[in-house]
């Protein structure tokens, strides 16, 4: 709260590269949108929802193969790191560099919710195979789509180049081609 930061300095871990993805679940939103880098900020705590200087940042390359899970451990060593330095340059020096965030590129996203996570085959592979990577089980509400009138819960796709057609297939089975789709899809049900 505002009130505990006027006597105190506060410090956060964000795991987006600010100004830009403000907010909740900032990692899975930029894996979904197909960010190359995703990073963590370092930045002080204010009144408004991570707007506060930075500190420091770092990122990692999203690499394709990569699950956000991936990711996560990846930015947790960062963030450790990064923490480590500037405690260390604070007890050495009393200071802490600090700058401001331009506002003009800052974005916010919102808490992901379970509709969040429905597939929309009319969608590019790509932005497909980013959402299910994003949403693990473990951490979000799965991506998911409908058979018939059954939720099935997608825990992982692959993207697949079956000779010229590109597409989906869960991973571990064989792809099943509708030759006017370009997404592959096969339930082990």
């Amino acid at each position: 709260p505002e009130k505990w930061l006027k006597n105190k300095i506060g410090i956060n871990c964000h795991w987006s590269l600010l100004p830009k993805y403000r907010g909740m679940h900032s990692t899975a939103w930029a894996l979904i949108n197909g960010e190359k880098n995703i990073g963590q900020s370092l930045h002080f705590m204010e009144g408004g929802f991570d707007t506060g200087d930075i500190i420091v940042q770092s990122y990692v390359e999203v690499k394709d193969e990569m699950q956000i899970t991936d990711i996560f451990l990846a930015l947790s060593e960062l963030e450790a790191n990064n923490l480590f330095m500037v405690i260390s340059k604070y007890f050495k020096s009393g200071t802490i560099s600090r700058t401001k965030q331009n506002e003009e590129l800052a974005t916010y996203v919102p808490q992901r919710t379970i509709k969040m996570g429905r597939i929309d085959w009319d969608k590019p592979s790509q932005e497909i195979w980013n959402l299910t990577r994003a949403l693990p089980v473990h951490f979000y509400p799965p991506a998911f789509t409908y058979l018939e009138d059954k939720i099935i819960e997608i825990i992982e796709l692959e993207i697949i180049d079956p000779g010229e057609e590109a597409g989906l297939a869960l991973a571990g089975c064989t792809p099943l081609i509708d030759p006017d789709c370009h997404h592959a899809l096969v339930f082990d049900i």
